[in-house]
């Protein structure tokens, strides 16, 4: 598996939306300090943020610190490496025997790569072997798509609580109808409420729950290729066919960047 490293690109992206939004406000010639309201935040940034606390199990939400790890950083996965070092177990399996492999177990980093070929060293049926991975990976992933739910909640209710602040504001406007200032002052917090709210669902939770989404199913794609090699090398197939197994799970255009380097290699 690959090193887990920072990626820039996700402050990339949140720096030109944010800018984009305060460079569109500049150029109306408005000051900043006119969108800043901390009731309108309190409506329609904290309550939408508190009411999906409710919608989500507290031991999923209790991670998030650990999610905002993950989304601020990505994994880079060489699926040629993964899969050349699944052909290689299998060339040792079929040479030397499944019990050859019990002695590198420990020096497997990936837990579920290790947990799989513990299985079959150990002599374990293979539909059991299947049966109890997938359930990992679907564990796996309702945990994952757990912590997407809450970023999603939190982007749904945004919007709706937005209506909730504007509301506040017009009321606020109307209750001092005989006080202009009172009034303006209703009526722009009605406005920067639903503002905040729009903003904030879908420049920043709502694409983060896209991103949590698209780093799930790269994480089950690893996941089935270490099952169907694992499987692959329980079933004593030639290594060759456990390669090209392997390779038929991937996208087009990771299969083309594993079979260029395969040419590369042979041509050297």
């Amino acid at each position: 598996m690959g090193k887990r490293r920072f990626d820039p690109f996700i402050v990339l992206g949140l720096a030109i939306s944010i800018t984009s939004m305060f460079v569109a406000v500049l150029l109306h010639g408005m000051p900043l300090t006119t969108y800043v309201d901390l009731a309108a935040f309190l409506i329609a940034i904290v309550a939408p943020f508190g009411a999906a606390f409710v919608s989500v199990p507290f031991e999923y939400v209790r991670n998030l610190p650990q999610v905002f790890r993950i989304l601020f950083t990505t994994e880079d996965i060489d699926y040629s490496e993964l899969i050349e070092t699944l052909v290689t177990t299998a060339e040792k399996a079929r040479r030397e025997g499944l019990l050859s492999l019990e002695n590198e177990i420990q020096d497997i980093p990936d837990p579920f790569l290790r947990k799989a070929i513990q299985l079959i060293v150990d002599g374990t049926d293979p539909e059991v072997v299947k049966h109890i991975m997938i359930n990992d990976m679907e564990q796996m992933e309702i945990r994952h798509l757990l912590h997407k739910k809450f970023f999603d909640e939190w982007g749904y209710y945004g919007p709706a609580l937005g209506m909730a602040g504007a509301l506040v504001g017009l009321i606020a406007a109307l209750s001092h109808a005989e006080d202009r200032a009172s009034v303006t002052h209703g009526v722009a917090i009605a406005f920067i409420a639903t503002l905040y709210a729009v903003f904030m669902s879908n420049a920043i939770v709502l694409p983060m729950a896209t991103r949590l989404d698209m780093k799930n199913q790269k994480d089950i794609l690893v996941k089935t290729l270490m099952l169907e090699g694992v499987l692959s090398i329980q079933a004593g197939d030639n290594p060759t066919l456990t390669r090209e197994k392997l390779i038929s799970f991937l996208p087009p255009k990771l299969k083309e960047e594993i079979i260029a380097k395969k040419e590369e290699v042979r041509g050297r």
